[in-house]
């Protein structure tokens, strides 16, 4: 998938940037039962240090005063700036991506259906609860592919 290979050469020049939404998802191992393969990418980084704002553009969001978007050939891509984000780092098909915690992208995705009706993150958040419901409880012991 060409997300993921776009992710990884991105996380290695910008190594604080922490993919988020559906990608971080499929990346802890959630099937969100919906093809990704025209997604955007999200990302959460600390500051803008690192970030070309040049070939960016601002505009607000739901969760975030601003996001920065860009485009990657076809792939879109949009970052968050939160200071106090938190990640870690996931083994998934034999390569390792820092991730935003589940719980902030649950609470993202909670906060953008209930502020624009996207259905498509509530069955989202349908499909984390069946298939990560002990992360919800904070237990993280969940066993990535290599």
């Amino acid at each position: 998938m060409k997300q993921l290979e776009l992710i990884r050469r991105l996380q290695e020049s910008k190594p604080d940037m922490a993919v988020a939404g559906s990608f971080a998802c499929m990346i802890y191992g959630i099937d969100l039962k919906r093809s990704l393969e025209l997604s955007d990418i999200d990302f959460i980084k600390p500051d803008v240090s690192g970030l070309d704002l040049s070939k960016m553009t601002a505009r607000p969001s739901c969760n975030y005063d601003q996001v920065y978007t860009a485009s990657f050939g076809c792939v879109p891509i949009e970052v968050a700036i939160d200071p106090e984000i938190k990640s870690e780092v996931v083994y998934y098909q034999r390569n390792v991506y820092r991730v935003v915690l589940i719980e902030k992208i649950i609470e993202l995705k909670e906060i953008y259906f209930n502020k624009t009706g996207a259905w498509k993150h509530h069955d989202d958040l349908v499909q984390i609860e069946k298939q990560f419901k002990n992360v919800t409880y904070g237990i993280r012991n969940h066993i990535h592919s290599l």
